[in-house]
């Protein structure tokens, strides 16, 4: 059911927006009002699409990429590893989230984007508007990538802080600390494959998906609509609570990279973050005495902050403008009522929850 809704609006045997009535021209940029029901109905049709695709591919990463994970590292136990219980396909399965975490990440997000390869071919190898890979007339400046860059920064030091709030409050309140994917990247830390994950692998796929399939496809109704939406399913993508609300605001200024210049500019800025503020930050603190750490720690969130400010302050005149030029109707998100789009949101928060109370 959710195979055939995916091939006749998203690409998968066609353009993002195939099969589908075609767009009032006037809900395309920069418009107001209310729209009439024949554009929800066809915004609310093409974002069911987008979240019956995103719910297969979850399916696929965590059912065929966890298998694949286990087989890949018991092929390569075999092949490296002296220590014979190390062979044993039940000692893998135990450490599947905790030593062999890497590989089985990993693996999840090749499965991830051969699954892409397959379904979005067309949209990936069309070079038009609604293509993935397509290039914007806007040409990427420093002073803005940098600004990007900070507003990341920015961004991290105040999820961490964010994440410590969280914790201490689900303490008091008698609730199990919150178990992150942040957790179990630190717990592989060290390996090649979970290094490999979260530096690239990772990066490229989340961003073609959500910056490339799905926000391309979303666009025609108005691209700040798209780019919230879809920051939003990136939000609740990441299934823990910590996670989410940076990933959300994250996918913001990716959403953002990818509309104004180009999915290769958010693909380089995810994996800036990644591999510079995550790996590298992260290793040179470990090294330092605590002392010294939390002197660090202070220096980044006066930095982190000041940043913020400084970058949105000088660029509020080209923020305000893109609000304005791509802004589109007052009830647009009335679309996210689409079932899909709900089971989506309902299934990963029930994921946050689970990690609260398991």
């Amino acid at each position: 059911m959710q195979q055939a809704g995916m091939n006749a609006g998203t690409g998968a045997a066609g353009s993002p927006n195939q099969g589908q009535a075609a767009v009032p021209v006037a809900g395309r940029r920069g418009v107001s009002g209310w729209a009439d029901p024949g554009w929800l109905h066809s915004a609310r049709h093409v974002l069911g699409n987008q979240a019956g695709f995103l719910i297969l591919y979850l399916v696929v990463i965590q059912v065929g990429g966890f298998l694949a994970g286990l087989v890949a590292q018991w092929e390569w136990n075999l092949l490296t590893d002296p220590v014979p219980p190390h062979r044993d396909m039940e000692y893998i399965y135990q450490q599947t989230d905790v030593r062999y975490a890497g590989m089985v990440n990993m693996m999840a997000g090749l499965c991830g984007l051969a699954f892409l390869v397959l379904v979005r071919r067309r949209q990936i190898t069309d070079g038009g508007p609604d293509g993935i890979f397509h290039r914007s007339v806007n040409r990427m400046t420093w002073p803005v990538f940098l600004g990007c860059f900070l507003l990341l920064f920015a961004a991290q030091t105040i999820a961490s802080i964010y994440g410590i709030g969280l914790d201490w409050t689900t303490k008091t309140m008698g609730l199990t600390s919150i178990s992150t994917t942040s957790e179990a990247i630190e717990a592989a830390s060290g390996s090649i494959p979970m290094f490999l994950y979260t530096c690239f692998v990772a990066p490229v796929v989340e961003e073609v998906v959500f910056r490339g399939a799905i926000l391309n496809s979303l666009k025609p109704y108005g691209r700040v609509f798209a780019i919230v939406t879809t920051a939003t399913m990136f939000g609740f993508f990441h299934g823990d609570l910590t996670q989410g609300l940076f990933a959300f605001a994250v996918g913001l200024l990716l959403g953002y990279l990818s509309c104004e210049y180009s999915i290769f500019w958010s693909i380089l800025l995810h994996i800036g973050n990644n591999l510079v503020i995550s790996q590298i930050g992260d290793a040179l603190v470990s090294h330092m005495s605590q002392n010294l750490a939390n002197y660090v720690g202070l220096l980044e969130l006066i930095v982190g902050g000041l940043s913020m400010v400084v970058v949105i302050y000088l660029g509020r005149h080209r923020i305000r403008a893109f609000i304005t030029a791509n802004r589109t109707y007052s009830n647009a998100y009335a679309a996210w009522a689409n079932p899909f789009f709900v089971i989506l949101l309902v299934l990963e928060g029930l994921s946050m929850v689970w990690l609260l109370v398991a």
